[in-house]
Protein backbone atom coordinates (compact mmCIF):
# COMPACT_ATOMS: atom_id res chain seq x y z
CA UNK A 1 0.00 0.00 0.00
CA UNK A 2 1.50 3.41 -0.93
CA UNK A 3 2.28 5.75 1.92
CA UNK A 4 0.21 8.92 2.01
CA UNK A 5 1.78 12.15 3.11
CA UNK A 6 0.48 15.67 3.58
CA UNK A 7 2.71 18.70 3.94
CA UNK A 8 1.64 22.13 5.10
CA UNK A 9 3.88 25.18 5.46
CA UNK A 10 2.68 28.40 7.02
CA UNK A 11 4.18 31.52 8.56
CA UNK A 12 3.15 32.66 12.01
CA UNK A 13 3.85 36.19 13.18
CA UNK A 14 4.36 39.53 11.42
CA UNK A 15 7.11 40.37 8.98
CA UNK A 16 9.39 37.70 7.50
CA UNK A 17 12.16 38.72 9.91
CA UNK A 18 9.89 38.12 12.89
CA UNK A 19 7.87 35.30 11.44
CA UNK A 20 8.14 31.72 12.59
CA UNK A 21 7.60 29.03 9.99
CA UNK A 22 5.64 26.01 11.11
CA UNK A 23 6.06 22.73 9.30
CA UNK A 24 3.37 20.11 9.72
CA UNK A 25 3.86 16.67 8.29
CA UNK A 26 1.01 14.19 8.53
CA UNK A 27 1.83 10.60 7.70
CA UNK A 28 -0.44 7.63 7.22
CA UNK A 29 -0.25 4.96 9.93
CA UNK A 30 1.22 2.32 7.62
CA UNK A 31 5.01 1.94 7.96
CA UNK A 32 7.03 1.48 4.77
CA UNK A 33 8.48 -2.03 4.51
CA UNK A 34 12.10 -0.84 4.58
CA UNK A 35 11.60 0.65 8.07
CA UNK A 36 10.17 -2.44 9.73
CA UNK A 37 12.52 -4.15 12.19
CA UNK A 38 13.26 -7.79 11.51
CA UNK A 39 15.47 -10.11 13.51
CA UNK A 40 18.27 -11.30 11.28
CA UNK A 41 20.20 -13.27 13.90
CA UNK A 42 20.27 -14.05 17.59
CA UNK A 43 23.52 -14.06 19.57
CA UNK A 44 24.21 -15.78 22.88
CA UNK A 45 24.94 -13.56 25.87
CA UNK A 46 24.52 -14.09 29.61
CA UNK A 47 21.32 -14.72 31.54
CA UNK A 48 18.53 -12.10 31.42
CA UNK A 49 20.07 -9.41 29.18
CA UNK A 50 18.72 -5.94 29.93
CA UNK A 51 20.96 -3.03 28.90
CA UNK A 52 22.92 -2.41 25.70
CA UNK A 53 25.54 0.09 24.51
CA UNK A 54 27.77 0.52 21.47
CA UNK A 55 31.39 1.71 21.75
CA UNK A 56 32.00 2.32 18.06
CA UNK A 57 33.15 -1.25 17.38
CA UNK A 58 31.61 -3.52 20.00
CA UNK A 59 28.21 -4.12 21.58
CA UNK A 60 28.08 -4.35 25.39
CA UNK A 61 25.14 -6.13 27.05
CA UNK A 62 24.30 -6.26 30.75
CA UNK A 63 23.29 -9.72 31.96
CA UNK A 64 21.16 -9.12 35.04
CA UNK A 65 20.69 -12.81 35.79
CA UNK A 66 24.37 -13.71 36.15
CA UNK A 67 25.96 -10.39 37.24
CA UNK A 68 28.07 -9.90 34.14
CA UNK A 69 28.44 -7.83 31.00
CA UNK A 70 29.07 -9.39 27.58
CA UNK A 71 31.15 -7.79 24.82
CA UNK A 72 30.34 -8.74 21.23
CA UNK A 73 31.97 -7.67 17.99
CA UNK A 74 29.21 -5.65 16.31
CA UNK A 75 30.16 -6.64 12.78
CA UNK A 76 29.84 -10.39 13.39
CA UNK A 77 28.15 -10.89 16.77
CA UNK A 78 31.12 -12.94 17.97
CA UNK A 79 31.60 -12.93 21.74
CA UNK A 80 34.81 -11.16 22.73
CA UNK A 81 34.41 -11.62 26.46
CA UNK A 82 32.16 -11.76 29.48
CA UNK A 83 33.18 -9.77 32.55
CA UNK A 84 31.91 -9.89 36.15
CA UNK A 85 30.29 -6.72 37.52
CA UNK A 86 28.04 -5.92 40.48
CA UNK A 87 24.72 -7.45 41.43
CA UNK A 88 21.90 -7.19 38.88
CA UNK A 89 23.62 -5.08 36.21
CA UNK A 90 20.85 -3.06 34.60
CA UNK A 91 22.24 -0.35 32.33
CA UNK A 92 25.45 0.38 30.44
CA UNK A 93 27.12 3.42 28.83
CA UNK A 94 30.36 4.19 26.98
CA UNK A 95 32.42 7.33 27.72
CA UNK A 96 34.90 7.09 24.85
CA UNK A 97 37.34 4.85 26.73
CA UNK A 98 35.42 3.06 29.46
CA UNK A 99 32.26 1.06 29.96
CA UNK A 100 30.08 2.06 32.91
CA UNK A 101 27.56 -0.42 34.31
CA UNK A 102 24.77 0.53 36.74
CA UNK A 103 24.30 -2.36 39.18
CA UNK A 104 20.73 -2.30 40.52
CA UNK A 105 21.27 -4.92 43.23
CA UNK A 106 24.55 -3.66 44.68
CA UNK A 107 23.82 0.10 44.48
CA UNK A 108 27.01 0.92 42.60
CA UNK A 109 28.49 1.38 39.15
CA UNK A 110 31.32 -0.67 37.69
CA UNK A 111 33.88 0.93 35.37
CA UNK A 112 35.63 -1.35 32.86
CA UNK A 113 38.35 -0.42 30.39
CA UNK A 114 36.62 -0.85 27.03
CA UNK A 115 39.75 -1.98 25.20
CA UNK A 116 40.38 -4.94 27.53
CA UNK A 117 37.39 -5.41 29.85
CA UNK A 118 39.68 -4.98 32.86
CA UNK A 119 38.02 -3.65 36.03
CA UNK A 120 39.00 -0.02 36.65
CA UNK A 121 36.83 0.53 39.72
CA UNK A 122 33.51 0.19 41.47
CA UNK A 123 31.82 3.31 42.84
CA UNK A 124 28.88 3.62 45.25
CA UNK A 125 25.79 5.50 44.06
CA UNK A 126 22.26 5.77 45.44
CA UNK A 127 19.65 3.09 46.00
CA UNK A 128 18.51 1.07 42.97
CA UNK A 129 20.44 2.63 40.07
CA UNK A 130 18.48 2.00 36.86
CA UNK A 131 20.40 3.82 34.14
CA UNK A 132 23.72 5.48 33.35
CA UNK A 133 24.61 8.29 30.94
CA UNK A 134 27.76 10.15 29.90
CA UNK A 135 27.61 13.88 29.11
CA UNK A 136 31.19 14.38 27.89
CA UNK A 137 32.62 14.93 31.38
CA UNK A 138 30.41 13.23 33.93
CA UNK A 139 28.61 9.97 34.52
CA UNK A 140 24.99 10.42 35.59
CA UNK A 141 23.13 7.68 37.44
CA UNK A 142 19.43 7.96 38.35
CA UNK A 143 18.62 6.00 41.50
CA UNK A 144 14.99 4.93 41.85
CA UNK A 145 14.96 5.30 45.63
CA UNK A 146 17.42 8.15 46.22
CA UNK A 147 17.72 10.71 43.44
CA UNK A 148 20.50 11.36 40.94
CA UNK A 149 24.23 10.72 41.34
CA UNK A 150 26.96 12.46 39.33
CA UNK A 151 30.47 11.01 39.06
CA UNK A 152 33.45 12.48 37.25
CA UNK A 153 34.21 10.19 34.32
CA UNK A 154 37.92 10.64 35.08
CA UNK A 155 37.36 8.98 38.49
Amino acid sequence: MPRKCALALSRAGGSPARGVFLLVLALAAAQPPHLKAQASATYPVGEAPVGIAFDGVNIWVTNSGDNSVSELLASTGATIGTYPVGSIPYAVAFDGANIWVANLGSNNVTKLLASTGVLVGTYPVGLSPRDVAYDGSNIWVPNVLSGLTKLLAST
